[in-house]
């Protein structure tokens, strides 16, 4: 796909990386733990309103 920036085109390169899942031992301070990776929040499709100094609004 052909880009352009501030007037420079280029083009793009789409890549992947492959990661492999992994549950690393850490050390810190002389103590051992696992590492946890985050679960991602999914994203609620209840729109809210809000309010600010009186005035109703829609929250994205």
């Amino acid at each position: 796909m052909q880009l352009k920036y501030r007037g420079c085109s280029y083009d793009s390169n789409s890549t992947s990386a492959q990661v492999a899942p992994s549950n690393p031992t850490l050390i810190y301070r002389g103590v051992k733990y696992q590492q946890n990776s985050a679960a991602p929040q999914l994203a609620t499709s209840q729109r809210q309103t809000l309010t600010y100094r009186g005035s109703a609004y829609f929250a994205c």
